[in-house]
C-alpha cells in the first residue's frame, strides 16, 4: 500500500481513500476512515482510545490494509 502522510491541515484529494487522525485535548487519539469504491463510500470511525497519534495511525493503516486500499492519504488536524 502506498501511504501519503499529509501536513497538518492539508486535505486528501477528492475521491481518494483517506483517514483523518483525531487528537483530543486529553492526548487520546482515534481516526475516521473513508474508502472510495466507485460510487460507493465505506466509512469507519474508531474510538478515541489510542494513547498516541502514532497508535491511531498504526490502527488506521491496519484498517486500510484490511479494506484493500492501494493508496491512502493520512490527514492530521491543524495545530
Amino acid at each position: 500500500m502506498e501511504v501519503h502522510h499529509l501536513a497538518a491541515g492539508e486535505h486528501a484529494p477528492e475521491d481518494c481513500d483517506h483517514v483523518t487522525i483525531n487528537i483530543l485535548r486529553s492526548g487520546k487519539s482515534g481516526f475516521t476512515g473513508v474508502r472510495k469504491m466507485g460510487n460507493v463510500n465505506s466509512h469507519t470511525v474508531s474510538p478515541n482510545s489510542f494513547d498516541s497519534e502514532d497508535e491511531a495511525v498504526a490502527a488506521a493503516l491496519i484498517w486500510a490494509e484490511e479494506n484493500d486500499v492501494k493508496i491512502l492519504y493520512v490527514e492530521r488536524p491543524s495545530s
